[in-house]
């Protein structure tokens, strides 16, 4: 697993960055997730973050994906439209995101089509296709934007977290501004997303922003995503060489 996978899964699957409720620190055995589907697929759901765990890890049916699409959580259903980048290969999977996205067969396709079409999920499956067709896609990038300035800061937080995955230059002032701000939330997301992007450029904004909070707990986690998503462990003589 790639460090940008690594700090995605951190980023979504920990309270302190999109109060997840399902987040636990140790894998279900497989051998546990393939007993229940054996024996209890068709009498009881399978719970949320075994499935959650077979989309990561692209082991996921297309019924399963619908049985979690099928959550009335925003949380999980976000975390599942992420999760889908895994499974982009499965042509039944790929072609559902689409449906999802066009709002095509709402009345046969049984997923919780309430809120999948209501930010911030939506924005959460915008940026999911833009990172499997990032070429054919400005609307879903215009549509991510949009939101830069909602009132409500779940949704400018999945903003951030689509905007670092989309990984395009032009957005990272926006996303400096956040990770700068005095949004304790916002700042946590700005800072990971700047690490989502893994760029020269926004490497050089976290040293930027480390050195600026060095004394600070924003600089500790800043110095923290630079060694996780950079390798990069700078003293302030090398933050100021850095920048330079």
């Amino acid at each position: 697993m790639n460090i940008k996978a690594k700090l995605i899964i951190i980023f979504l699957m920990t309270a302190s960055c999109l109060n997840s409720t399902y987040a636990e620190t140790q894998l279900v055995q497989e051998s546990e997730i393939n007993n229940k589907e054996n024996s209890n697929f068709q009498k009881e759901p399978i719970p949320f973050k075994n499935l959650y765990n077979r989309i990561y890890t692209s082991k996921a049916s297309l019924e399963h994906v619908k049985q979690a699409l099928r959550s009335d959580n925003p949380t999980n259903l976000v975390n599942v439209m992420h999760a889908l980048y895994a499974m982009r290969l499965d042509s039944s999977v790929y072609n559902l995101m689409y449906d999802m996205w066009e709002l095509n067969d709402i009345e046969s396709i049984n997923v919780n089509w309430k809120k999948i079409s209501e930010p911030p999920v939506r924005i959460a499956l915008a940026s999911t296709i833009n990172r499997i067709d990032g070429i054919k896609s400005r609307a879903l990038r215009e549509y991510i934007r949009s939101f830069k300035k909602a009132n409500d800061e779940k949704i400018r937080g999945q903003v951030l977290v689509a905007l670092g995955l989309n990984g395009d230059p032009v957005d990272i002032p926006y996303i400096e501004k956040m990770a700068n701000s005095d949004n304790r939330y916002l700042t946590q997301i700005g800072i990971s997303s700047l690490a989502f992007m893994g760029t020269g450029a926004a490497k050089r904004v976290l040293i930027k922003l480390a050195n600026q909070y060095h004394d600070t707990p924003r600089g500790k986690l800043i110095i923290d995503v630079l060694k996780n998503a950079y390798n990069v462990v700078p003293t302030t003589a090398e933050r100021t060489s850095s920048i330079d």
